[in-house]
């Protein structure tokens, strides 16, 4: 895979955390300021099935909004439901409320992520790893 796909892929799971996290985006308080607003009247939205690199530019480069379909956003309710279920009931989620690598035994958090003691947590924890995520 070139150094420009993995760059490219990169952006696109930024892009697709941001979507399907709005609390993290709104956490994460920075303000995202476009190359230029050549496109700020288009909006791209994502099936989950046909994305395109030219779809990926208008957005990061061109300020073109972006919107989940309809199927989109089922899927995702889904499966953050799925999600939050599992972390209730204490299976250990990786990258999630466990720690991963070297640090796949430390437990982030326990229970319900909701909870009043757990949500402000993971919101910041989840804010600090968006403004500074890993290479993959």
């Amino acid at each position: 895979m070139s150094t420009d796909v993995r760059r490219h892929c990169r952006r696109l799971r930024v892009l697709a955390l941001v979507i399907a996290s709005p609390p993290l985006a709104a956490a994460a308080g920075e303000a995202y300021l476009p190359c230029d607003a050549a496109q700020e009247t288009r909006t791209v939205t994502l099936t989950g099935r046909d994305l395109t690199i030219e779809e990926i530019e208008s957005v990061a480069r061109h300020g073109a909004h972006v919107a989940l379909s309809a199927d989109a956003r089922r899927q995702q309710a889904d499966r953050y439901g799925l999600l939050i279920e599992a972390t209730a009931e204490g299976l250990p989620i990786y990258w999630f409320n466990r720690g991963t690598a070297d640090n796949r035994e430390t437990v982030m958090f326990s229970g319900d992520v909701m909870s009043a003691e757990n949500r402000p947590r993971v919101l910041a924890w989840q804010a600090e790893r968006f403004r500074h995520p890993k290479s993959p």
